[in-house]
């Protein structure tokens, strides 16, 4: 790696050019940027937030939960008819509350595993401007509900404890003690 200082110009290592210190954009001062200057132009690193951003919505979620938009390749909805899963309610278990959702589609693959295609009623909120009606997951984050099971604001309220004495024979049967 060439220096970072040549004759008053800076590396920019995507360009493998010196450049004029303008052309750099600013950051704080630290004891790993003394000079106050970016370690890329800024055409570069404009590039380099634009494929980091790219990279962060098509893997949203906890870094494993690679969900993917569009519309159900023929095949996957077929395999779900074929397992009798299409149209059956799952959870979605990656979000603060399960969200509830229909099969739509289901896929297998030898990298990934099984993967489920879900249709959300409602949309699945994956940031704070985007709604997403149908994703792909890894199975691992979806669960068939319960029979008896119900989303937390339909479930009946729990009985509170009713308080009790338990009896207990005395130590002694003898009057005084």
């Amino acid at each position: 790696m060439p220096p970072k200082w040549k004759d008053g110009r800076r590396w920019c290592p995507d360009c493998a050019a010196y450049l004029d210190p303008a052309q750099f954009p600013a950051r704080s001062v630290s004891p790993k940027r003394p000079d106050g200057l970016g370690t890329y132009c800024e055409h570069h690193q404009k590039l380099r937030n634009a494929a980091r951003r790219e990279h962060e919505r098509n893997t949203r979620g906890n870094g494993s939960t690679a969900m993917i938009y569009g519309s159900i390749p023929n095949a996957d909805r077929e395999a779900a008819e074929d397992r009798r899963w299409f149209g059956r309610t799952v959870y979605y278990l990656g979000m603060r509350d399960p969200v509830p959702g229909r099969i739509a589609g289901v896929r297998e693959t030898d990298h990934q595993g099984l993967q489920v295609w879900v249709e959300f009623e409602h949309g699945l909120r994956v940031s704070r401007s985007e709604l997403v009606g149908v994703a792909l997951f890894k199975a691992l984050y979806l669960a068939f509900p319960a029979r008896d099971y119900q989303p937390p604001e339909q479930q009946p309220p729990k009985p509170k404890p009713v308080p009790y004495i338990q009896l207990q024979p005395p130590n002694s049967w003898e009057v005084g003690t």
